[in-house]
């Protein structure tokens, strides 16, 4: 993956570091047999899901992004993550009802089975550059909690229990 995708300057100061990040995901999850059908939603109000290199990262991070609304495509996402680019954590946890009210979601596979999380969109999904890759690691974290652990957890995500 090039850097340039993400807002980097190749060749500028940290440019091979993370490059080294955005590797190590890509390695790893080589031989991660599984990609669960992850909806990142970028909006609550209405419903908007990610769309160019967020919903690349969530394929890169070990997911299959989802790219429609339809009921019948949403109805079984197997991880949500609610992460607004213009709120931080704390508003979008305030924000959160307006996903739970909505049907579809509140029946989806994610909820049932508490895998619901809430990402801080404006830090870290609305940044290219250093935060880009950071957000890499925060989906890869969430996606695939097994293989990763690069300390975001209730720091830049958390999962929202029910």
């Amino acid at each position: 993956m090039d850097l340039s995708y993400f807002g980097i300057e190749k060749g500028s100061n940290n440019s091979e570091e993370l490059q080294d990040r955005i590797d190590i995901i890509i390695h790893k999850l080589k031989f991660f047999p599984e990609k669960p059908k992850v909806a990142l939603l970028t909006w609550g109000q209405p419903l908007m899901l990610a769309e160019g290199h967020l919903a690349n990262a969530v394929e890169i991070a070990g997911g299959e992004s989802l790219s429609t609304l339809s009921e019948e495509e949403f109805s079984n996402p197997e991880v949500i993550i609610f992460a607004p680019e213009n709120l931080n954590m704390e508003a979008a946890i305030k924000d959160v009802h307006l996903l739970l009210d909505n049907d579809i979601i509140s029946r989806s596979k994610a909820v049932q089975n508490n895998r619901f999380y809430i990402a801080d969109g404006q830090e870290y999904f609305s940044q290219k550059g250093t935060k880009a890759i950071d957000a890499l690691e925060i989906l890869a974290e969430i996606i695939t909690p097994k293989y990763f652990s690069f300390g975001f957890e209730n720091k830049a995500w958390v999962k929202f229990e029910l």
